[in-house]
């Protein structure tokens, strides 16, 4: 259970700065004479409000050593971050439009900057910028790292399948059309005239015996015999059919 700080250091006046404050947790060891407290704030502190803090706990209860852990509500911070962002992209207009959808996590003062679109490489000043302004205003040692959650594999498997999917249904409508073009002009380079219908490769088995099919041809290998004067002919074809 957490109390007001006003109410465990009740002897201490001036706690105007951190009225709203919440004690978590307090550990006195007397023989050193050194108290440690861990205080929830709603209001992020600054350095030297903190050791005016320590010392005026040391003074009013005769501590050799006073030391405060300090803690914040996600909100305190999460405002301070969303603060320098909007001056820091002001500063450098090209992070505006990343900066629009980004979700922010805080772990102590390591700060992850998750940027939904992208845009890392161009948004590195701009992270140090809100870095060195955080530390700058409340006296810490602040870490700003970003982290790429626009899903570009994703995006681009994403990409890649619909253009596949679109290059199989232009060569399902052109196959017809094709094979009328071919028993009229019968542009043949080696072998005999194909008068057979194309079938979709999707549709091959080792069944099937015989089969005409049109598609991509996307790796050649082939092999010289030269004691058979000879060529070992391989390659590999697609339909997008499956």
């Amino acid at each position: 259970m957490n109390y007001p700080l006003s109410d465990i250091f009740s002897e201490c006046s001036g706690l105007d700065c951190a009225s709203d404050a919440l004690v978590e947790h307090v550990r006195v060891e007397k023989s050193s004479r050194t108290l440690e407290a861990t205080v929830l704030f709603r209001r992020v502190q600054n350095m030297d409000a903190l050791r005016a803090l320590s010392e005026l706990i040391k003074t009013n209860y005769n501590m050799e050593t006073v030391l405060i852990h300090e803690h914040y509500h996600e909100k305190t911070l999460l405002d301070g971050v969303r603060l320098a962002m909007a001056i820091a992209s002001q500063n450098t207009p090209v992070a505006a439009p990343f900066s629009e959808e980004c979700e922010i996590a805080c772990n102590g003062w390591e700060i992850t900057l998750e940027m939904k679109k992208g845009g890392l490489e161009i948004l590195r000043g701009w992270a140090k910028e809100i870095e060195d302004m955080l530390a700058r205003w409340y006296g810490r040692q602040v870490q700003v790292k970003l982290k790429d959650g626009s899903n570009f594999e994703k995006m681009l498997a994403e990409i890649e399948a619909s253009r596949k999917g679109k290059l199989a249904e232009e060569m399902a409508k052109a196959l017809p059309k094709q094979a009328k073009k071919e028993k009229k002009e019968n542009p043949v380079i080696l072998g005999r005239k194909i008068n057979n219908d194309f079938t979709p490769m999707s549709e091959l088995s080792l069944d099937t015996g015989r089969a005409a099919v049109c598609g991509e041809v996307f790796f050649i290998d082939h092999n010289e015999l030269k004691k058979r004067n000879a060529y070992i002919i391989k390659f590999d074809i697609t339909d997008y059919s499956g």
